[in-house]
């Protein structure tokens, strides 16, 4: 998963900052390089019961996300286990979230994650994944089948677990609410990119307390957890 920041000092904080914003210098070619990402941009967000995404993702100090399609930096438990909670936590008892994945995030995962609607981005044929609930061949189709009849009573809220491209596209979104973001305080050879936040991010207290507080070290990786809130536009 992802975080960091507040480590004490301003030049920490500094560090932060660049960090997150590292999509508007390295990752983030123009709009018109793009133009499905203009899909964020327009999709409708005219109902107050339009299921909304959920950012999960683990950065490395430049932004890496993946090497090789698996993570850059040695196994990290505690991510994990935090990762699924997130995945798995609803306020209604009745409603699942739906995750979704890219193609190649679901092949490095190997599997369907538990508790949870699995959906894979692809354009491939949906007879290639037996296994998950539903394929999709774009966000957009996401977002209409998530919040059809017959999907909607059963899903709480939309989870974005990668890779870059779905990152990418999702966070231009209207309909993203909070990025839980797990700074990896390290550099580590990765291929596979987070494009960053911008400003209309904004850094805030973890109002259901779903995420461990201060730096964490395990199997020689140190990382923190952050969460930020998309801000609406007035």
């Amino acid at each position: 998963m992802g975080g960091r920041s507040g480590r004490g000092d301003s030049s920490a904080i500094a560090a932060l900052l660049a960090k997150l914003k590292i999509g508007l210098v390295n990752c983030l070619a123009p709009p018109s390089q793009y133009p499905s990402l203009l899909l964020g941009n327009n999709m409708e967000d005219t109902s107050q019961d339009m299921k909304r995404f959920i950012h999960i993702v683990a950065a490395e100090r430049n932004g890496g996300i993946a090497y090789k399609n698996d993570m850059p930096w040695p196994r990290i438990r505690t991510d994990r286990k935090v990762m699924f909670q997130l995945i798995k936590s609803t306020k209604d008892p009745n409603k699942q979230n739906a995750a979704v994945m890219g193609r190649l995030t679901y092949e490095s995962v190997k599997r369907p994650l538990p508790g949870c609607f699995n959906i894979v981005l692809t354009s491939r044929p949906s007879s290639e994944f037996p296994k998950v609930d539903l394929v999709c061949p774009s966000l957009k189709s996401v977002v209409e089948e998530v919040n059809s009849p017959s999907l909607s009573s059963r899903i709480e809220n939309i989870i974005i677990l990668g890779g870059a491209e779905v990152y990418r596209e999702a966070l231009s979104s209207p309909l993203t609410d909070k990025v839980y973001f797990t700074d990896v305080m390290g550099e580590f050879p990765s291929d596979t990119f987070w494009p960053g936040l911008d400003d209309s991010f904004k850094l805030i207290d973890d109002p259901d307390e779903k995420v461990p507080k201060g730096v964490i070290e395990e199997n020689g990786v140190k990382y923190q957890f952050f969460v930020y809130q998309k801000m609406k536009k007035s």
